[in-house]
């Protein structure tokens, strides 16, 4: 399959093409499918960055209504987004990026000022669906309770320390939510969001832990 999103107008579709392989040449069958739309805004394909890591697609930085430095993670397979780490660096557009043996990389590209300031820096970035089986069963280390919640939600380590905890909304925007950490549990104050899905990043030195939680008042 061929995946097509965020064309040179500022938009937020991505479309699937099917191909089919006869005599050593790849024909077209005419069948576009709308997929679900990146979450995360409208932007320009040609400013952000892109690449794949096994049969998972990457998108992220460029420009839009402001300048990015988010990264979003596609599944072909259920047709869904999940939000990633931001890169660590300043957003930007016109970024280089490639992958190799399972890691995904960004880099060069610059931002706009008075005068343009280009950027020499270059990031990697390992998925933990996509490496080795430590680093595959990352998630599995850790625990939240209560699953469904309608407040405070209990964070358990059974092997990490937390260094960070971030929360993102279903579309991928980052909300502020008190945090208690300890050495083997934390809590996370979701008291006063909404009811609906949302997604904690729980980030040790090891890795980052992506786990769901479902809010209901």
């Amino acid at each position: 399959m061929l995946y097509i999103c965020l064309l040179f107008k500022p938009t937020k579709h991505l479309y699937e093409i099917t191909t089919k392989t006869k005599s050593h040449e790849a024909k077209f069958l005419n069948s576009w499918t709308q997929k679900t739309d990146f979450p995360g805004g409208k932007r320009v394909d040609i400013d952000g960055a892109h690449f794949a890591i096994g049969n998972y697609g990457f998108v992220g930085t460029g420009s839009g209504s402001s300048l990015y430095n988010d990264f979003w993670k596609y599944n072909a397979a259920t047709d869904t987004w999940t939000p990633i780490p931001n890169l660590p660096a300043i957003g930007r557009i016109g970024a280089s990026n490639f992958s190799i043996n399972n890691k995904g990389y960004i880099c060069l590209g610059f931002w706009l000022a008075a005068v343009p300031n280009y950027l020499n820096d270059l990031w990697e970035y390992t998925d933990t669906t996509n490496v080795g089986v430590e680093e595959n069963n990352f998630n599995t280390f850790f625990s939240l309770y209560p699953n469904p919640t309608n407040g405070k939600v209990q964070i358990q380590s059974t092997k990490y320390k937390v260094e960070n905890i971030k929360v993102f909304n279903a579309v991928g925007e980052k909300v502020e939510a008190p945090t208690l950490k300890g050495a083997n549990n934390s809590t996370i104050d979701l008291t006063t969001k909404t009811s609906g899905v949302y997604f904690i990043h729980i980030i040790c030195k090891e890795g980052t832990a992506v786990k769901k939680i479902t809010i209901n008042k």
